[in-house]
């Protein structure tokens, strides 16, 4: 997660295609600033919301990419509603991405539906004793899903 310029220049130096922008973390000026950054840097801003309220804070600045974080940052429960709650408010052609607590092939069919243009899976490959087998368990879906 970036909060700084030269974290953007290091970054893209680095290789980088693209960067998390944290809106909890950073001002209005602050996001603007960096959404700016990165864009003259030719990489893809993330900016990482929790809420309607960073969402819309957010949208002003045209991000490219927003990642719905579905972890409460106080007690680190997960709610997948948030990913279909923060999705209305993103105009359509803005890609999206659901992040955190995609475990099963039901949690990823239910995000899809709400029009989710992809997951970030951390914790459910992470844990699982056979990382290829849980990512072959996650993506057998049924068309009944």
């Amino acid at each position: 997660m970036v909060e700084e310029e030269y974290q953007i220049v290091e970054a893209r130096a680095a290789g980088a295609d693209a960067v998390t922008l944290p809106a909890a973390l950073l001002s209005p000026e602050q996001l603007r600033n960096l959404i700016s950054i990165t864009q003259r840097n030719r990489m893809t801003e993330v900016v990482l919301v929790r809420s309607a309220e960073e969402v819309l804070a957010a949208l002003p600045y045209q991000p490219r990419v927003f990642a719905l974080s579905n972890r409460d940052p106080h007690d680190f429960s997960i709610n997948l509603e948030t990913t279909l709650r923060l999705r209305e408010l993103i105009p359509p052609d803005v890609v999206v991405i659901s992040s955190g607590g995609i475990r099963t092939p039901q949690d990823l069919a239910y995000v899809v539906r709400a029009g989710i243009d992809a997951v970030m899976v951390g914790q459910a490959l992470l844990t699982a004793p056979d990382t290829a087998q849980a990512i072959e368990e996650l993506f057998k879906l049924t068309p009944a899903s």
